[in-house]
């Protein structure tokens, strides 16, 4: 790995994961607390930070699984896609005046 990327995800970790997730066990960070995490992070203006939050949380259990922890990956049910789309949708302020119609359509496509 680059010294770089080290950085960056050193970074990230101790900026927006630590407070939040460091002193949890792994089973106690759920789906919802990482969605609120990256969506905080989008909100701030910072949504490739949040695309990077969710890969690293995505790589701590994946290292975890590989060495026998019988957990469930929160990242798994938040795709980098969806951290992206919803930086898409602050922008444009489409949530606040969206439909039910208008946001199935997008979370189905």
């Amino acid at each position: 790995m680059a010294d770089s990327t080290r950085d960056m995800r050193r970074s990230v970790y101790e900026r927006d994961l630590k407070a939040k997730f460091g002193n949890l066990e792994l089973t106690e960070i759920t789906h919802e607390d990482l969605r609120a995490l990256t969506g905080a992070i989008v909100e701030r203006g910072a949504p490739a930070t949040a695309v990077h939050a969710r890969e690293i949380v995505y790589q701590v259990y994946r290292w975890a699984i590989e060495r026998g922890q019988k957990v469930e990956s929160p990242a798994e049910l938040v795709r980098p896609a969806l951290v992206q789309e919803a930086d898409l949708f602050r922008r444009q302020g489409a949530v606040a005046g969206a439909n039910f119609a208008m946001l199935a359509l997008w979370a189905i496509r």
